[in-house]
């Protein structure tokens, strides 16, 4: 959950056809409980993010009967951000809603096809428009819009976006195969990756500590790290995922850890730090080795099925309910990924315990050694990175 640096809370949204839910979760890292307060939504969640600096509220974009979608901005009433849910009921208020027709010059059969919430900027992506919100007022005030050239044209619909967290006024969004940058202060693209993948790109990233980085990911089951001052092709590329990669994610603290989810169950934790902003250690890359790679964390996780760590979510995919896992704290990572005391690249671990596809892996705000994934059956897992590469980071 963006902006929450006290708690290990994630927001989780189901996508049926009624009675659908806003699950906020928090994972309390000490006592290894997991408690949430579920939120009523009148409508199914195809997108959903929080403000970074106002954690109240949240967006959400949704479907109404008419399948017609629509943009939402809500508040999050009755809940203490800064302590264990413990299960208590919260309310979630609608601030405003926004329509296609409600914004000036804009066909009423216009689809929002996501959005990216920035301290300065909201964005909300059409199929060939991006549209800058500011939040005054508990209101999404429209300061401007941005025609992207492609449009329609052969399937290059906009399909997400996210901001340059080195310069307020940029941001990147990618279509189709290709990933492209822009300076809305001068209104000119600031870069363009016309064939970053073979097949359609589904997710991209800024590097928060090293400028002109950024990671995107593919249907064609790789992930790519480039370096946006010469980009004919990529620093870095990793390909274990044998299916579609639905998200990938750089740790916020330690940008030589990313993160990625696939469609194939599974979920990659990654040492990337010869391209990272972590000071040069005398250590090679073990990418090559790790293509046929099996050395999974398999034996460090557990079921909890206690009533305090238990979860059920429905309302995701077939709305059958989901659990979740979590992993033993101080679990021992015993791969030999790593020689001597330095991290290097590879896989530093992977989480086989989904059972369908991941929709997505995410970072805590709060703690940088927590993440947590989703797979569309309703399940929820939260993680650790491995204590043995913990210690050769910050030791």
């Amino acid at each position: 959950m963006n902006g929450n640096t006290d708690r290990n809370m994630f927001l989780i949204g189901t996508t049926g056809i009624s009675d659908n839910e806003i699950h906020l979760v928090d994972f309390d890292e000490d006592t290894m409980k997991v408690s949430s307060t579920i939120l009523s939504h009148p409508f199914e969640i195809s997108e959903m993010t929080t403000h970074p600096d106002h954690l109240p509220y949240v967006l959400t974009a949704s479907r109404n009967e008419k399948r017609d979608k629509f943009v939402g901005l809500y508040q999050i009433n009755d809940v203490d951000f800064g302590a264990s849910l413990d299960d208590k009921a919260g309310s979630l208020e609608q601030k405003m809603v926004i329509h296609p027709n409600s914004i000036p010059e804009m066909s009423s059969s216009t689809e929002f096809t996501g959005f990216h919430w920035s301290t300065d900027n909201c964005l909300i992506l059409t199929q060939n428009e991006i549209l800058n919100f500011s939040l005054s007022n508990e209101q999404l005030l429209f300061k401007k819009r941005i025609i992207h050239e492609d449009g329609l044209e052969n399937n290059k619909r906009l399909r997400k976006c996210v901001s340059n967290p080195h310069h307020a006024h940029d941001f990147a969004y990618c279509f189709h195969h290709t990933v492209q940058g822009y300076d809305m202060k001068s209104n000119k693209k600031t870069f363009n990756i016309s064939h970053a993948h073979v097949e359609k790109v589904l997710d991209i990233d800024y590097n928060p500590n090293k400028m002109n980085q950024i990671a995107t990911a593919g249907q064609d089951g790789r992930i790519k790290i480039w370096d946006l001052r010469q980009y004919d092709k990529p620093v870095l590329e990793m390909s274990h995922h044998s299916h579609w990669v639905t998200s990938v994610s750089y740790n916020k603290f330690h940008d030589q850890l990313l993160l990625s989810s696939s469609t194939d169950t599974l979920v990659h934790l990654f040492s990337i730090v010869s391209v990272s902003s972590a000071p040069t250690r005398p250590a090679a890359s073990d990418f090559g080795d790790l293509e046929t790679s099996d050395r999974f964390q398999d034996d460090d996780m557990m079921e909890q099925s206690g009533v305090s760590s238990a979860l059920r979510i429905g309302g995701l995919a077939s709305r059958t309910s989901g659990s979740v896992k979590v992993p033993s704290r101080f679990s021992s990572d015993d791969d030999d990924e790593h020689e001597g005391n330095y991290p290097i690249d590879g896989i530093v671990t992977t989480i086989d315990q989904h059972e369908d596809s991941v929709y997505a892996a995410q970072w805590s705000a709060s703690d940088p050694w927590i993440f947590a994934s989703m797979s569309v059956d309703g399940r929820v897992m939260f993680n650790f990175v491995p204590k043995e590469h913990k210690y050769k980071i910050i030791l």
